[in-house]
């Protein structure tokens, strides 16, 4: 099971994409892996309240089994309610942050010959998901999400 956070979550400059649409990239992932079978999605909204988090949660992907994470603080939450911990590090994390990842996809929007920007994006972003983000010219909305900068005349 996948579960997806911040599925209440509006789309801005940080979060370009619905947990609808972080869904469908896993999806995308999953099947060119061949892995899509195997996966079953639940979104869950944010609660903004720590403490009372993993009680929220599991009302959306049950009460019990192995959470796998990456991220401390929910292996905390997790693991203070008795939940069995599988910890995963994050590989190339230095490269790999989604803000890096953001701004590549912006400098890319530009560039017409779609091998070009697989060639630039494939070190960082799975082929089956830069597909997905080349539908539809998806990577349009990052450069129309850009925060609006007070310019000095």
């Amino acid at each position: 099971m996948v579960a997806i956070g911040s599925a209440n979550a509006g789309i801005g400059p940080n979060d370009p994409w619905s947990a609808a649409e972080r869904q469908e990239m896993i999806e995308a992932w999953a099947e060119d892996e061949g892995h899509s079978d195997r996966l079953r999605f639940v979104h869950i909204p944010d609660i903004n309240d720590p403490p009372n988090w993993v009680k929220h949660a599991e009302m959306y992907h049950g009460t019990s089994g192995v959470l796998h994470t990456s991220d401390a603080s929910t292996e905390s939450l997790y693991e203070e309610s008795g939940w069995i911990i599988q910890r995963h590090e994050l590989l190339n994390r230095e490269d790999l942050v989604g803000w890096r990842v953001r701004e590549t996809l912006k400098l890319t929007f530009a560039v017409p010959e779609v091998d070009a920007v697989q060639m630039i994006l494939k070190e960082s972003i799975p082929s089956a998901v830069i597909d997905w983000l080349s539908e539809e010219d998806r990577t349009k909305r990052l450069v129309l999400l850009e925060p609006n900068v007070e310019r000095i005349a």
